[in-house]
């Protein structure tokens, strides 16, 4: 029913009279699609919240069959589908900008403290079975390498703080597309990194071993365990870049659970190659790479099957130079402060290694213990990135240091 206003000329009274109809016709369902759209989303802010739990993914029935079936779309206009696609895509970014504080850093902290703390057994279990099964010259040599390899797993470790932060923070605001973006120049970046590595590792594998000075009873062991580690680097970057991906996300879980399996390969690998086939140091090297391979595949394939936000593509895979920018900006300075650190850890096995087979073995056990005692630095460092990252990024810095102040504590 409209309203009716007396009319000033009444010649004309018909067709004002149908446009004045139409016009409260069109703010009528105009009113109607508002009142739909506000509903809905108001069902949507419970998949944000998480009532149920499916493939990882937290949401009520209601929400799920809203989401699958496309309703959402055919019931709003185009800003109203944009406008779910960001809530769901939060949601599946394992939000951290609402809810319990405390729960978020948790949520994020202790996946991180588990992976870590498994990741650091690489080289140690390495160790273990070379000291136990073989000879000290076996034994040293993967001590002599193992701090070699902790420079390249800092450096990566650096840049993934980088992607986790831009990341983080441009899921924070919203912003989908720019995060796939910035995560299609972390792809190319790793790409382009462990190429550089990879060829450089293997160029210059002895006079690396003779800079840290190797005991030359260790030096054919100890590169041939370089050279086969040199040559898995691409899956080394490409399960780091993985599990700094899901990091981003706020989903530390699933970077935890393919870093546990790694690691079970590679135990099972090392038994295989050091106990059963005798192949020393090298069959050490080969069991990392080999488990790191699992690791990226089983990584990749959880990233694509696992509803993230973010959907990368090959074909999208370039440099976008505001990106690129953000991502060195904030990793570069970490690599190069843990870098800095490693490099003097460096120094100090060089000297060890320069007294003998004895002294070097001694010093690369003392090391992995010492790194099973900071793993937990680590863990808190990335989670108040991720965290602060993600709040700033929707605007939300009350929040963003409050929860630094509960991390502190």
């Amino acid at each position: 029913m409209c309203r009716v206003r007396p009319l000033e000329n009444p010649e004309n009274g018909l067709p004002v009279l149908w446009a004045f109809c139409r016009g409260a016709a069109k703010k009528a369902r105009t009113a109607k699609k508002a009142k739909i759209k506000r509903q809905i989303l108001k069902r949507i802010s419970i998949f944000a919240d998480g009532k149920f739990e499916d493939g990882g993914v937290k949401y009520n029935k209601w929400t799920a069959w809203l989401v699958q079936s496309g309703r959402v779309a055919s019931r709003c206009s185009g800003a109203g589908r944009s406008e779910r696609a960001d809530t769901v895509d939060r949601a599946r970014s394992h939000d951290m900008t609402s809810g319990s504080i405390w729960r978020s850093l948790l949520g994020f902290s202790i996946p991180i403290m588990i992976s870590n703390l498994v990741q650091s057994t690489y080289n140690a279990v390495d160790m273990l079975f070379v000291g136990r099964f073989t000879g000290t010259e076996s034994l040293a040599a993967v001590s002599v390498c193992g701090p070699i390899l902790n420079v390249m797993i800092i450096t990566l470790s650096g840049m993934s703080a980088g992607v986790l932060v831009v990341i983080s923070g441009l899921l924070g605001a919203g912003d989908i597309k720019q995060a796939q973006d910035a995560a299609h120049t972390s792809v190319a970046l790793y790409a382009l990194m462990a190429a550089v590595m990879t060829v450089l590792g293997l160029l210059f594998v002895p006079q690396i071993l003779r800079l840290v000075q190797t005991p030359a009873a260790a030096m054919p062991e100890a590169k041939r365990y370089l050279y086969t580690v040199f040559a898995g680097t691409v899956f080394t970057f490409g399960y780091n870049l993985i599990g700094a991906l899901q990091r981003g996300l706020g989903n530390a879980a699933a970077s935890m659970s393919f870093v546990i399996i790694s690691s079970a390969a590679n135990i099972a690998l090392d038994a295989v190659f050091i106990v059963w086939l005798g192949m020393g140091a090298f069959g050490a090297a080969l069991g990392t790479v080999l488990s790191q391979v699992a690791a990226f595949v089983i990584g990749t394939v959880q990233f694509a099957r696992g509803g993230a936000a973010l959907r990368l593509s090959a074909r999208a895979v370039r440099f976008h130079k505001k990106h690129l920018k953000n991502i060195l900006l904030f990793g570069v300075p970490t690599a190069l402060n843990e870098v800095m650190v490693n490099l003097a850890m460096l120094t100090v096995s060089g000297v060890a290694n320069s007294f003998g087979l004895a002294s070097s073995a001694a010093y690369g056990v003392g090391s992995r213990i010492n790194s099973l005692a900071i793993f937990t630095d680590g863990a808190m460092n990335q989670t108040m990135s991720a965290y602060a990252s993600q709040n700033i990024g929707a605007g939300r810095q009350k929040r963003a240091l409050e929860g630094l102040w509960k991390a502190i504590i």
